[in-house]
């Protein structure tokens, strides 16, 4: 048990570094933000000077994820790490409708805990909207606010995070990499949101074992978020209030219409499947770490320095958000 708590603790360490270097990452990408700003300002006319900023912000955005993913192996070299999983299993016939509602589902579960986060934090749940003049500025939008984070942000959190760990405790592994979530975002006004997605996202990806669903699931929330974002730039407020509630209503009915066929053809013993527990043991796992220990071996150095930096950013960014309204 001793050798399990020094692995996790290792872990927790090399995680948490990770982070830090993300955060230092964000930094560099948020001054490279304000001067791609500014240059598209100077030249406001010139499509390709907006398309190039954005897309360089977007591949800054990306390498800010990909260098901590590659730093977290450099210092995992002689421990044990999990590598990520990139490998792709498509429903067959029977899986067809289990796979559509673990996304609709998923999805329609992270658009509620959004409404309830507009409700308990109501003053500065807003983060603003990027105005759109132009098709062309929707779609270089979707690229950079829904491509490039549903891949990056996954990779790090579900791919290597959650990933590794997985053989301490599936349940411990789920909420640990969502909590680690929501604080990257290092703002109150998206922590709760993006805690409870993380848990979403941790989960399917534990009963899937599929990156790449994630990735879908997290692409397709933000698509959803960009369209409905644009949809209020385009039609009066009360229009698009009611066209965005019906299809938030549409994702609820798709994913429990596909739940239920999916649970009534398999009632029917149409098929059978392997059962895995989300909150089991892992295969040839049989001693882990109590919950009161993991606590303690969480909170190493690298970490709390970790926690407090998100906190402190989350509290300056409260304080800007109170300043300007």
């Amino acid at each position: 048990m001793y050798e399990r708590e020094k692995n996790l603790k290792s872990l927790f360490t090399r995680i948490a570094v990770v982070l830090l270097f993300l955060i230092l990452f964000f930094n560099i990408y948020s001054i490279a933000y304000v001067g791609c700003d500014l240059l598209i300002t100077a030249f406001p006319s010139v499509i390709w000077v907006e398309c190039a900023a954005d897309l360089f912000c977007s591949f800054l955005y990306l390498l800010s994820f990909l260098a901590p993913v590659w730093i977290f192996y450099g210092l995992s070299q002689g421990k044990e790490a999990q590598a990520v999983d990139f490998s792709v299993t498509l429903p067959c016939s029977h899986t067809f409708f289990k796979t559509i509602s673990i996304l609709f589902v998923s999805l329609g579960t992270i658009i509620a805990a959004s409404y309830l986060n507009s409700w308990l934090i109501p003053s500065f749940s807003s983060t603003g909207s990027v105005e759109i003049d132009h098709p062309y500025q929707l779609v270089l939008l979707m690229f950079s606010s829904a491509v490039i984070p549903a891949f990056a942000e996954e990779l790090l959190f579900r791919g290597v995070i959650l990933a590794n760990l997985k053989p301490f405790g599936k349940g411990m592994a789920v909420l640990v990499s969502a909590l680690l979530f929501g604080l990257m975002h290092m703002n109150l006004s998206q922590f709760f949101y993006a805690t409870v997605a993380g848990v979403v996202l941790g989960l399917v990806y534990m009963a899937t074992n599929s990156l790449w669903l994630c990735i879908l699931i997290h692409f397709a929330n933000n698509m959803f978020s960009v369209l409905e974002n644009y949809v209020f730039q385009i039609v009066p407020s009360q229009r698009a209030g009611l066209i965005c509630m019906l299809a938030e209503l549409v994702i609820f009915a798709v994913g429990l219409l596909s739940a239920l066929i999916y649970w009534l053809t398999k009632k029917q013993g149409r098929h059978t499947e392997r059962k895995t527990a989300i909150f089991g043991l892992d295969t040839g796992v049989r001693n882990l770490v109590e919950g009161h220990r993991v606590a303690k071996l969480f909170f190493c150095p690298a970490m709390i320095v970790y926690v407090i930096s998100a906190v402190v950013n989350m509290v300056y960014v409260l304080l800007a958000q109170y300043g300007a309204s």
